[in-house]
Formats: C-alpha cells, sequence, structure tokens
C-alpha cells in the first residue's frame, strides 16, 4: 500500500488539510457526546458528499486524553454549547488534543470519500486501511525540537482508529502514519510564496505601480531576500525573520495577538447588548460576520471594528519594534498573511505601508486567495519536493 501525502495546517480558527492533492477546511472545534444522535435517512451518495461538515466520529487513539465519540468540525460548531476549541491565550497547540482529534477524523472522512468515488460504493465489511505521509507545524514561538518530536511522536507512535457515521451505516478506518514532518511556521508560507503563481503579487505591485524595479518581480525573486513575515492568526500572531531561505530562530517570536482576540472582545460587546443567557464562541461570531442575511448580522458587525482597530495597532507597534529594534533595519521586505490579514486589513494596510515608506521597507500583502492557504499550500509542496520526495523504503 502506498501512502497519501497528507498536509495539515492546524488553525485555531480552522483546520485546512490537502489529502492527496485535494484541499479541504473545518472549523477547529470538537464536542465529546455521550451516545450516537438519531439520524435522518438519506442516499449514501449526499452523505458521502457532506461527509465533512457531518463528521461523528469514535476516536481511539492513545494520542488522545479522551477517547470517545465526538462531534467534529463544522458539525461541532453547529450543535449549541459545550464546545471545545483551543484556548487561544495558552497556546501549546503541541500538546492540545484538537489537532489531533481534527487531523484524524478529516483524513478519516476523507479516505471515505476518496474510496466512494472510485468505486462508487462503501468498503467491503465497512472497513478501510490507510498509510500516510504526514506533515503539519506549530507556532515559530513555541518551536524547538522536543516539542516538534513530542507531536510526531503522538502520531506516528500510536495506532490510530476512527469510526465514521456515514448515515446509519459505521466505516472503520485504520491509520498508519508512516513518516511524520512538524516544521516551523514561516518555512512553509516563504516556499509557497516562491512557488506561487505570478498573480499572488497583485497586492505588491499595485501598492508599488509607479516603482520600476518592482515592475517586473516575480516570486522566485523572494527566494533569498531578508523578509519578516508576518502570520495573522486566530490566536496568535507570528513574526518570522526569513534570511537565506531559512528561519533565523533568534529573531522569531509571536505573541497573542490575532482577530480571535478581537472577537472575543466583540462578544463580550454583543453579550452585554443582548439579554442575559445568551451564548456565543468564535466560530459561531464570525459565521454571523460572514453572512449579511443572518438576522443578527447588523447587530455584530460594528462590534468586531473597534477591536480590530485595537489589535491592528498592536501588532502594527510589534512590526516597528521588530523591524527597527530586533532587526536593526536588516530587513528588505514584510511579509502579511494569514486568515487574520483578510479582517484586519481595512484598519491595519495603510498605516503599515506608512511605517513602510518611512522606513526604506516594502509592504508585500499577500492577497486573499491565498492568505489563508499559504501554510497548507508551502506543506504539500514540502511534501512533494523535500519531505516525503524519496519512497519510504529509501528512507
Amino acid at each position: 500500500m502506498s501512502a497519501k501525502l497528507v498536509a495539515v495546517d492546524i488553525g485555531n480558527s480552522e483546520t485546512e488539510m490537502i489529502f492527496d492533492g485535494v484541499l479541504c477546511r473545518q472549523p477547529s472545534v470538537v464536542k465529546s457526546i455521550p451516545k450516537k444522535p438519531n439520524i435522518p435517512e438519506e442516499k449514501v451518495s449526499r452523505r458521502i458528499a457532506n461527509l465533512l461538515d457531518e463528521m461523528i466520529v469514535h476516536i481511539s487513539s492513545n494520542a488522545v486524553k479522551k477517547q470517545g465519540l465526538y462531534f467534529v468540525g463544522e458539525r461541532a460548531a453547529s450543535s449549541g454549547q459545550n464546545l471545545m476549541n483551543m484556548n487561544i491565550l495558552l497556546g501549546n497547540k503541541h500538546k492540545n488534543d484538537i489537532p489531533v482529534i481534527m487531523t484524524l477524523s478529516m483524513i478519516a472522512a476523507r479516505e471515505i470519500q476518496s474510496y466512494y468515488q472510485e468505486n462508487k460504493k462503501l468498503p467491503e465489511d465497512n472497513f478501510l486501511r490507510t498509510e500516510i505521509d504526514f506533515s503539519t507545524m506549530i507556532p515559530a514561538s513555541e518551536y524547538n525540537k522536543e516539542r516538534a518530536s513530542f507531536l510526531q511522536d503522538r502520531f506516528k507512535g500510536n495506532s490510530h482508529t476512527v469510526i465514521v457515521n456515514v448515515g446509519e451505516t459505521l466505516v472503520t478506518v485504520s491509520i498508519k502514519f508512516n513518516r511524520v514532518k512538524v516544521t516551523q511556521e514561516g518555512i512553509p508560507a516563504h516556499y509557497a510564496l516562491i512557488q506561487g503563481k505570478e498573480d499572488i503579487l497583485d497586492t505588491f505591485k499595485e501598492t508599488y505601480l509607479d516603482d520600476l524595479t518592482q515592475k517586473n518581480v516575480n516570486p522566485m525573486d523572494f527566494k533569498d531576500k531578508k523578509i519578516l513575515m508576518v502570520n495573522i492568526g486566530d490566536g496568535s500572531t507570528e513574526y518570522i525573520y526569513i534570511k537565506n531561505m531559512n528561519p533565523v530562530s533568534d529573531a522569531c517570536s509571536g505573541e497573542q495577538k490575532g482577530i480571535g482576540h478581537a472577537t472575543e472582545q466583540a462578544i463580550q460587546i454583543l453579550k452585554e447588548q443582548m439579554d442575559s443567557g445568551f451564548s456565543i464562541n468564535r466560530q459561531q461570531f464570525m459565521k454571523i460576520y460572514r453572512d449579511p442575511d443572518h438576522n443578527l448580522h447588523e447587530v455584530v458587525k460594528p462590534t468586531l471594528t473597534d477591536a480590530k482597530m485595537i489589535q491592528a495597532e498592536e501588532i502594527i507597534e510589534s512590526i516597528s519594534e521588530k523591524v527597527l529594534t530586533e532587526l536593526s533595519g536588516e530587513c528588505q521586505y514584510i511579509l502579511v498573511y494569514g486568515g487574520g490579514s483578510i479582517e484586519l486589513k481595512d484598519v491595519m494596510f495603510e498605516d503599515l505601508l506608512d511605517f513602510s515608506n518611512n522606513n526604506y521597507v516594502k509592504l508585500l500583502w499577500i492577497p486573499e486567495q491565498y492568505a489563508v492557504d499559504l501554510d497548507v499550500t508551502g506543506l504539500d509542496i514540502l511534501n512533494q519536493k523535500v519531505f516525503f520526495k524519496q519512497p519510504s523504503s529509501k528512507v
């Protein structure tokens, strides 16, 4: 059995996975449940099509503290109270169970979907066995070899069985991780940039339209540049200084700033406006915020504006300190990406551009269509060209 390549970006807000070349994503939230709920009858083909959004799974793995039955991803996010998501104040992603539960569940669901698409039926005996070559990453502020090895061993050093509810049918997926690589944030995104399509530089070229030196720039031109990469996420913002294609560890750090913190502040404001007992989590808040047809959309939207501005100001201040003090001006580009960069662009871009112009640095803001997936895309590139380039038998 040949191993399938899997890359996973385990975000505080969303988990993004490229499974054998196919990109999928789910909210990073789970819910432990005591028993399987009643499931209405539906065609198997429809169940398969919606399997990732309807994940009800039983996890058997020593990699997690609590084995058992879970709602996972979108199914959990829409189930109400008692949800488990990653605490954006604590970090320690390598120890958290949610990344493991999300990864195992999404791999199992995609394996079932892949089998059904090829065979037009569920597997014999409702059992599948899959072997995986897997990569993921942890924040630069958290990363060291010991923590990376700890997370690698949680996957590679354990057996994993996931029972997935496909309607009333239970399909068991046995997952074996042949090779696992846990790398540091920043490296995958840099690979995704230099291997990217020309339009990954669209915002950059629009910003420096009158600068003839930037007119014919292409992604590979950033290969050997000195770049401060700013990954604005949900729970943290990571600052990764890249020089000669590698992170400079002493110049990499992270802090508890991001769109998730703005969202938490906005939720508190919203709760004060609503009747007592109103409760909502970050994923639910953002779902309302992005849905103009939701009855609470116009109430939610202004609560986030002020909170976003506070986060933007603090992140710009941190970038300024990095460039001027820690790096002593030895920085050619500030690269901004991540899910938070989309939500904060309207309150952050112009001020950060002013800072860049005043300090002889270029601002490279990744366009929205690439900003969220930059890390998982880079991991997939690394899987194919670096981490697992050689067959397992030769490693």
